[in-house]
């Protein structure tokens, strides 16, 4: 098979010795998803420039090209129809792992902001003691509190196996937004210090603004809502668009294949 030209963006396009693409093998049916390994050295597969990023500086981000690559037959991984179902298997696991990570930095966020506010003065009073600031503190201490029982509650649902895709979507959605709001609520109450690079907040507040990885928060809603039964369409066209935006490979190239 030969694949048309398309240009994608990926992390580890520079490093990794091998992507896993996804792409389209039956044009008349959405689902049919193939993965393919496209191996380093093959004709057509070429790298491009590395982009420069908010955050997530350990893994570069790549421009990789496709021109009519060729991929043989034994780097077919399982069916040619089936790569959607192969994406979807952990799923759950993958964005209740993004989850974690999002609560831990809203609570590191948390920490370092509550250490600032108790031991620096604005008019003759520490920052912590105006009322502003204590409402901010209380809410944001509740809803990260109320984040990590959630998660606790998806980590043992998990290990028994009966972690639900929307409870997983819900978990990512509320710890991904709650950790971007925080990371608000902390350049409001420091104010500058946010911005020095002398202190412990610019590092915190950039990770926390970084893009949501494993899918869009409107993407984890559409899958919490069709839960509830509040779209037309069947249940696997919902983890199709979750697989979609799967992350769980080195590389995941969406494009169209022609004999």
């Amino acid at each position: 098979m030969a694949a048309q030209r398309i240009e994608n963006l990926h992390l580890n396009g520079l490093i990794s010795n091998l992507c896993v693409v996804a792409a389209r093998t039956n044009p008349d049916s959405p689902h049919a998803i193939g993965l393919f390994v496209v191996e380093e050295g093959m004709e057509g597969f070429k790298r491009g420039r590395k982009l420069k990023k908010l955050g997530l500086h350990s893994q570069d981000t790549a421009e990789l090209f496709f021109q009519d690559v060729k991929v043989p037959i034994a780097n077919v991984l399982g069916e040619p129809t089936q790569g959607f179902r192969n994406l979807m298997l952990n799923l759950a696991e993958e964005r209740l792992s993004g989850a974690v990570g999002y609560v831990t930095r809203a609570e590191r966020a948390f920490e370092v902001t509550l250490a600032y506010i108790t031991d620096r003065k604005a008019f003759g009073r520490l920052i912590g003691t105006f009322q502003n600031s204590r409402f901010k503190m209380a809410e944001m201490r509740a809803r990260i509190d109320a984040c990590w029982a959630l998660v606790d509650h998806c980590v043992m649902e998990h290990v028994e196996r009966k972690l639900a895709a929307e409870t997983a979507a819900a978990a990512k959605l509320f710890s991904s937004e709650s950790k971007v709001g925080w990371s608000t609520n902390a350049c409001n109450c420091t104010a500058a210090p946010a911005i020095w690079t002398n202190t412990n907040l610019p590092p915190v507040c950039r990770r926390s603004y970084q893009p949501h990885l494993r899918g869009t928060s409107e993407i984890m809603k559409e899958i919490i809502g069709r839960s509830l039964g509040l779209d037309e369409r069947k249940r696997f066209e919902v983890s199709g668009l979750l697989a979609s935006g799967c992350g769980r490979f080195n590389l995941s190239v969406a494009t169209k294949l022609k004999n």
